[in-house]
């Protein structure tokens, strides 16, 4: 019986090792996409200094694909 429980003893702490390597990558997919954002904010906030709004919510669109797009495949890995 002590052995069942070393075993799932085991197991658990496998299952929680893995979990927290999940959690880890999924942090570090959300800071990449973050600082992605932060960009793309960047970037549209000097364009509406200098032109019109709806111009620069076109430009910002494929900029927010972008981020999306790497955090998908980030998380995907």
């Amino acid at each position: 019986m002590r052995k069942v429980y070393t075993s799932l003893s085991c197991i658990l702490l496998l299952f929680s090792a893995l979990s927290s390597a999940y959690a880890a990558d999924e942090e570090s997919c959300n800071r990449k996409y973050d600082y992605c954002m932060s960009s793309c904010e960047s970037q549209y906030n000097q364009c509406t200094s200098n032109n019109d709004e709806s111009y620069c919510k076109q430009q910002y669109q494929p900029c927010i694909q972008g981020c999306s797009n790497t955090r998908d495949s980030c998380l995907s890995q």
